[in-house]
């Protein structure tokens, strides 16, 4: 398997926004906090592959790509813990911006398994 500079933006992209908007937490009390953390555990399995990949696990790459999709679906789906914290008249635009961004991120997820599946 080719290391591409493109594939590493990707992951990197991906590795930034698992990062920054969900603090780590120990224990997922919530759906999205259990799908997150499959989605996490996911992302860290095939980072670490894609270290020194091999064309033999080309196909375990692919379902943890698709793991990464199914679970930010979900994610998609659900609301945030977060909103209760926002004002009621702010709910609704703070729904919006969560539901691009995460339709944002599935893109790049779409992009990283098109690459996975090319072998990059």
């Amino acid at each position: 398997m080719v290391k591409s500079a493109p594939l590493r933006l990707v992951i990197f992209a991906v590795l930034t926004f698992l990062i920054l908007p969900f603090p780590q937490t120990s224990r997922a009390d919530t759906p999205m906090e259990k799908s997150w953390e499959r989605l996490e555990k996911a992302f860290n399995k095939l980072r670490d592959g894609m270290k020194d990949p091999k064309d033999s696990q080309k196909q375990i790459y692919i379902k943890l790509g698709v793991i990464m999709r199914e679970e930010a679906e979900v994610c998609l789906k659900l609301d945030p813990k977060m909103l209760k914290n926002v004002p009621a008249a702010d709910q609704p635009a703070f729904l919006d911006a969560y539901r691009a961004d995460m339709t944002t991120f599935i893109a790049d997820i779409d992009k990283l398994n098109v690459a996975l599946e090319a072998g990059q």
